[in-house]
């Protein structure tokens, strides 16, 4: 096959348009999948702030008072400022939200890099928004700052207690009469 001087012009050519398709489709690509930003630029997915929601136990019995430390963590290397107040919300095991409420604190926490403090402690009584006893269950308590996207969540059990779920303690009530009962009517 020979080509003459317009052939390798045009080959020349085309090969010239393909390789500068190839690069702005490369450049392209490494703009949109962001590959391109600076190290710095991982922050946009990496979460800086978090709150940490901390307790001595994940199980509890009906009417017992549920006691939780909300840690707020810095886990950049810059020091960071975060407001104060916060919204809790309690859902249960269908994502219903039974309990709401805003803490209203005014002023700022300032964290240095790595660093975390406590935001306060949160008690809940096991209650739902019409102040009743919430039956036994899975919940998740989930606590959010306001204005900023600093949250954190824990999943709690409210469980009777064994006896109790087994009727034990009524029948030892009952087997207790009774031996009463019967050991007067012997004697």
């Amino acid at each position: 096959m020979t080509l003459d001087r317009g052939g390798k012009s045009s080959l020349k050519s085309n090969w010239l348009r393909f390789c500068l398709f190839l690069l702005v489709s490369l450049l392209l690509a490494f703009v949109l999948t962001g590959a391109g930003k600076s190290i710095n630029a991982c922050e946009d997915n990496y979460i800086t702030s978090y709150i940490r929601l901390e307790s001595e136990k994940d199980l509890y019995y009906p009417g017992e008072q549920v006691e939780i430390d909300l840690v707020l963590v810095n886990q950049s290397p810059e020091t960071v400022t975060h407001v104060m107040a916060h919204n809790v919300k309690i859902y249960d095991a269908d994502e219903n939200i039974i309990w709401e409420e805003d803490f209203v604190i005014y002023g700022k926490m300032i964290l240095e890099p790595h660093s975390e403090a406590l935001l306060g402690v949160f008690v809940w009584a096991q209650k739902d928004k019409d102040d009743c006893q919430v039956e036994s269950g899975t919940y998740k308590i989930s606590v959010r700052l306001w204005q900023e996207d600093v949250e954190g969540e824990k999943i709690i059990r409210i469980e009777e207690k064994l006896e109790e779920k087994l009727g034990i303690s009524k029948l030892f009530d009952f087997l207790s009469n009774f031996f009463h009962w019967f050991f007067e009517l012997w004697s």
